[in-house]
């Protein structure tokens, strides 16, 4: 096989990722590394043949990886997906197109070849007189290779302002994979020097608002939050202008509450996003990591312990003020998270009859509508869905042809919602319960979703839905002004008027104004983000003390006192 074929089918493979990703700079960057690696192998070949092709074969290999990831997730591989690396139901269908492009990538880096360019195949390079030296100075000379290829690898990301290439990427995320991996054992601290952190952190009571959303309301209405998964406010038609008819419930809700724009989800992925909403905190934790160190894969007792924070979330404070408190999980099968849910101190957390399966759209909201008639009031409610997850597909209703997965598991969504929404506001109940919709975080902004709502999100932070609807309330618009989902907890409380009770927020109510840069901040483990300018940059060094402040608060956000 010849070397050239080899160089043709690995930049079909790169056009093919840089095209359909449409980040057309990394075809640029990954052609240049490949062509450096066959350049370099072909030299060492008119001598070291074997190990000239293991060489080649390793890098071809790391270079058509990263086009797979970059072709399905819009991106080569980040830290994020090395931590997620093992929970394989999270990819759902795409899980066997990752099989495919891995495989591919395998097949074509391994081939066989035999270099056919004569200056290289006859060794001239090692006729040289640089190459007759002593073996140690020509291993120093090998070492050069490394060094050149991670210049012109730096000096080409900083020309394309910081769009790295593929090996310099991995070995990038590599190096934060290890940098976290230490940084998490930098968070554990003694008792001592976690009661001092928690003082800090503590308030005796929270600054309310005193808004009055529908006049005369119950000093006790019930409470249902929805955290749809991982679903951005450019999903819902009223915020995408893209005229796709996909979610015609959801922008009824929408003529029909109070509803936040420019509002962020301040962390990623939903083992994060929910504590961190309830908790109205960051958590530097996660769900799954290649390290076997996360909630999801921990056992209960290890979990139990982590959890034992000493920290107060909003479920505490209804919990005390006389609330039913009750999370609908739909992943029974799933025993750490059923764990972990277990853990955010719910009076009750359950799944109906369904235990061994994650429950469609359909099944948990039919579970919903029956649950808010059987059980007393006044209730707190928190449900989630799976169905939205990145890489599913609908079970249940398509949109349009059914040829878009991405738009048909929102629309399905929609639609099981909406058979809820028109229930619920028929229903005695509705008069004394406000239901807020949003999210556990943004969606993941793969190709495919980008290309199905033309977005241009570039991270895992982007602006996500906040709908509060109570039966006779006006509907209104309020700029949240980049504001961020660490403000979740605090809303609902001002809207119950509970403000005496001790607690650890780092949000503040909603409807109260507050240029605090915190609450404009996006922490990912330890990737932060500013969104500010209602628009989302890499934090800089501009925000240190923000950013210190919270790198703080992950010291005491898990239990890990030494």
């Amino acid at each position: 096989m010849s070397v050239v074929i080899k160089f043709i089918l690995a930049s079909i493979y790169i056009f093919a990722a840089g095209i359909h990703s449409q980040k057309f700079v990394y075809i640029l960057l990954s052609l240049m590394e490949l062509c450096l690696v066959m350049i370099f192998t072909g030299i060492l070949s008119g001598r070291h043949r074997k190990f000239a092709y293991i060489i080649n074969s390793v890098f071809c290999f790391i270079i058509l990886l990263q086009q797979g990831f970059l072709y399905y997730s819009g991106n080569f591989i980040l830290p994020v997906m090395l931590d997620n690396f093992r929970e394989f139901r999270a990819l759902g269908s795409s899980l066997y197109k990752y099989i495919f492009f891995i495989l591919t990538a395998a097949i074509i880096s391994f081939l066989p070849y035999k270099i056919t360019i004569k200056k290289l195949h006859s060794g001239v390079f090692w006729k040289l007189q640089v190459f007759k030296t002593q073996p140690r100075k020509r291993a120093l000379i090998f070492l050069l290779f490394p060094v050149i290829f991670l210049g012109i690898s730096v000096s080409t990301a900083v020309a394309s302002r910081n769009f790295y290439s593929p090996v310099l990427s991995l070995s990038l995320t590599l190096y934060r994979r290890v940098k976290s991996k230490v940084l998490v054992q930098n968070y554990k601290t003694t008792p001592r020097e976690r009661e001092r952190i928690l003082q800090k952190f503590y308030k005796s009571e929270l600054t309310g608002s005193e808004t009055t959303i529908v006049p005369g309301e119950n000093a006790k209405p019930n409470v249902i939050i929805i955290f749809s998964e991982g679903l951005s406010a450019e999903v819902i038609d009223k915020f995408n202008d893209l005229d796709l008819n996909l979610t015609p419930n959801l922008d009824k809700l929408y003529d029909e509450s109070l509803v936040f724009t420019n509002y962020y989800n301040h962390t990623a992925a939903t083992f994060r996003g929910l504590r961190g909403q309830l908790y109205s905190m960051y958590q530097h934790l996660g769900g799954y990591y290649s390290t076997n160190i996360g909630f999801g894969q921990v056992e209960r007792t290890e979990m139990d312990k982590r959890l034992a924070t000493g920290l107060i979330s909003l479920v505490d404070i209804l919990n005390e003020a006389g609330y039913g408190t009750y999370f609908l999980n739909p992943e029974p099968s799933n025993v750490r998270f059923s764990d972990y849910l277990e853990n955010l101190h719910f009076g009750s957390v359950y799944s109906g009859e369904i235990h061994d399966r994650y429950l469609t759209d359909r099944e948990v909201f039919d579970l919903l509508g029956n649950s808010i008639n059987t059980i007393e009031s006044p209730f707190f409610i928190c449900v989630y869905n799976m169905g939205t997850h990145h890489g599913y597909d609908s079970p249940d209703a398509k949109y349009a042809d059914g040829s878009d997965s991405v738009r048909n598991r929102f629309h399905n969504f929609d639609l099981q919602f909406g058979k809820f929404l028109a229930n619920f506001m028929e229903s005695e109940i509705s008069n004394n319960t406000i239901l807020i919709f949003t999210t556990d975080h943004a969606s993941y902004n793969s190709p495919e979703y980008k290309k199905a709502f033309k977005s241009r999100q570039e991270y895992f932070v982007n602006t996500v839905p906040l709908f509060i609807y109570r039966k006779g309330i006006e509907h209104g618009i309020v700029d949240a002004d980049g504001r961020n989902s660490l403000d979740l907890s605090p809303t609902v409380l001002d809207l119950l008027h509970i403000n005496k009770h001790e607690n650890y927020f780092l949000g503040s109510s909603l409807f109260l104004q507050n240029d605090n840069a915190l609450e404009r901040i996006s922490a990912i483990g330890d990737d932060f983000y500013y969104t500010g300018s209602n628009t989302v940059t890499k934090s800089t060094l501009k925000y240190r003390k923000e950013i210190s402040i919270i790198r703080d608060y992950y010291k005491i956000s898990v239990n890990q006192a030494n």
